[in-house]
């Protein structure tokens, strides 16, 4: 008389699949929820990545990448995987996973999460694009995740990803870019305003083109050419020389471990 199979995408009606039609509601925060990456993947995937040691700081580490006009355009993807420790270094208010910052504690564009809920913040175009207090789960769970933001003026609707869902949608403001270095694992290289995090980043990419939810969901695991049209960074943080990451991508504008950061190797038994 009654088959509720909870299989739902969205929203907040639980479908009776049974004869009688007498559909559930979902309360008090419930949601459903959908497992859409295979964890051997991710595992093999992020195997290698780069690793921080989250000092919060000028002496805390990160990953400094030299300025590029190709990171300043009106439109851009940014993607990053990483996996958050569960308690992060103090005196910060957000810890950034990857940043064009500009003077002043602006932005180009920002991916990080809060250290008051965990939470995933994005920036955009100088504009917080999220609440100041994030939005989605606690991040700080020792698990991998993908973040993406595309960043689309004009239309109102710049868009956050968690693991290639769709989980906010704001508004941005103009793209003014001065010179900055892009930063992964930290706001700026200076130190003057350290928003560092602590844990492991992997396969970095920026886009100069509105990735969609498909091209996101469809491609996070997969291991790019650098070809890729559209594609103007690609650091996949699995190796290092001389303290250098490569860029994959045609601008092939290559990153600095500084401070400490490095690249680490994890082997993963398989998740059943």
């Amino acid at each position: 008389v009654g088959y509720f199979k909870l299989d739902d995408a969205s929203g907040t009606t639980a479908v009776d699949s049974a004869s009688a039609g007498n559909d559930g509601t979902l309360q008090n925060g419930a949601e459903f929820v959908s497992e859409v990456l295979d964890r051997n993947a991710v595992a093999a995937h992020v195997s290698k990545h780069a690793s921080f040691d989250g000092i919060v700081g000028a002496s805390g580490d990160n990953i400094a990448i030299p300025d590029n006009a190709a990171y300043e355009t009106s439109t851009l993807s940014v993607e990053v995987w990483f996996r958050a420790e569960t308690v992060q270094e103090s005196g910060a208010s957000y810890h950034r996973l990857v940043t064009k910052p500009t003077s002043g504690n602006g932005n180009v564009f920002s991916l990080g999460f809060t250290e008051a809920t965990g939470q995933l913040f994005g920036a955009a175009g100088n504009s917080i694009i999220t609440p100041h207090s994030g939005v989605g789960p606690d991040l700080r769970d020792g698990e991998w995740h993908h973040a993406a933001m595309t960043m689309q003026p004009g239309t109102n609707a710049s868009s956050l990803y968690l693991d290639g869902v769709l989980i906010h949608t704001g508004t941005q403001g103009s793209v003014a870019g001065d010179g900055s270095p892009l930063m992964i694992g930290d706001y700026d290289d200076d130190g003057s305003h350290p928003e560092n995090f602590k844990g492991d980043i992997a396969d970095v990419r920026v886009w100069s083109d509105i990735r969609t939810q498909a091209e996101i969901a469809d491609n996070l695991l997969t291991d790019l050419t650098g070809a890729e049209s559209g594609l103007v960074g690609a650091w996949k943080l699995d190796g290092e020389a001389n303290g250098t990451v490569t860029d994959l991508s045609p601008t092939l504008n290559d990153g600095t471990l500084q401070n400490g950061a490095s690249i680490a190797e994890t082997t993963l038994l398989a998740v059943l």
